[in-house]
């Protein structure tokens, strides 16, 4: 139980660090933290620990976030 709550942390300060630095909603913090895990097949808790201890940079996360934000406007379009 509490090494689920510090995972739970770790994912919320690596969102939080997203969103400070990258300008992004907290949906889409979460949504890049999700699928950036998944294309490197890892857990969502240890990549959100590896951006926080700084061996992932946030901007190395630029492409991932211009994936995120296509599919939402791709989303948007179609139900316009």
């Amino acid at each position: 139980m509490e090494q689920q709550v510090r995972a739970r942390q770790v994912v919320c300060t690596a969102a939080i660090k997203l969103i400070e630095d990258m300008d992004i909603s907290v949906n889409d913090a979460f949504a890049l933290l999700r699928s950036a895990s998944m294309t490197r097949r890892l857990s969502l808790e240890d990549f959100a620990a590896m951006i926080v201890s700084g061996e992932i940079a946030v901007a190395a996360l630029k492409e991932d976030a211009d994936t995120i934000q296509r599919l939402r406007e791709t989303r948007l379009n179609r139900y316009s």
